[in-house]
């Protein structure tokens, strides 16, 4: 154990320290690229500011370093800042309690064939349901629809538990 705390502590500080700022110098090519730097640049996409084009505006070539911290930069903003992508949590958690509701209804509707849809709406609610949650803990919604999901998954499972104990008990041959 030791053994492997003094390599993680050799290999930490072994690594050249290097300031994270550059040096402003005022030009109109550099005035220019940094106001081409805003959020919605830095995303990944069509319009993004991949590793070349980071390297056309800064004049110099990127280290391996300043390649993955870039890439870990654009992954946090991604992550934390698109407000569009937050309006979309909402609605998948709204549509995650919608299919909760529609699970939970078809499962009461007295004809077989509507099993399939019930199963389906489940599956699917949990599914949004999960993912809305991951991007914001506190969606009400979200929660709603994962825990009439759960619910319809029970009740659908009960259901199979008693059909075969059903069938199991009648006797085929008399």
């Amino acid at each position: 154990m030791k053994r492997i705390f003094i390599i993680g502590f050799v290999i930490l500080f072994s690594f050249k320290a290097v300031a994270a700022n550059m040096p402003h110098s005022i030009s109109t090519q550099n005035t220019a690229a940094a106001t081409s730097l805003n959020p919605g640049n830095i995303f990944p996409g069509k319009t993004a500011l991949s590793i070349k084009n980071v390297q056309k505006l800064i004049g110099r070539k990127l280290t391996l370093k300043e390649k993955i911290a870039w890439k870990v930069l654009q992954w946090k903003i991604r992550k934390a800042g698109n407000p569009q992508r937050a309006a979309g949590m909402k609605n998948k958690g709204k549509t995650a309690m919608i299919l909760g509701i529609i699970g939970l209804a078809c499962l009461f509707i007295p004809v077989g064939l509507f099993i399939i849809p019930c199963v389906a709406a489940t599956v699917f609610a949990l599914v949004l349901g999960y993912e809305a949650r991951k991007e914001n803990p506190n969606d009400a919604k979200a929660k709603a629809g994962i825990i009439l999901g759960w619910i319809t998954a029970g009740l659908v499972l009960l259901g199979i538990v008693i059909v075969i104990a059903v069938l199991s008990t009648i006797s085929w041959w008399n």
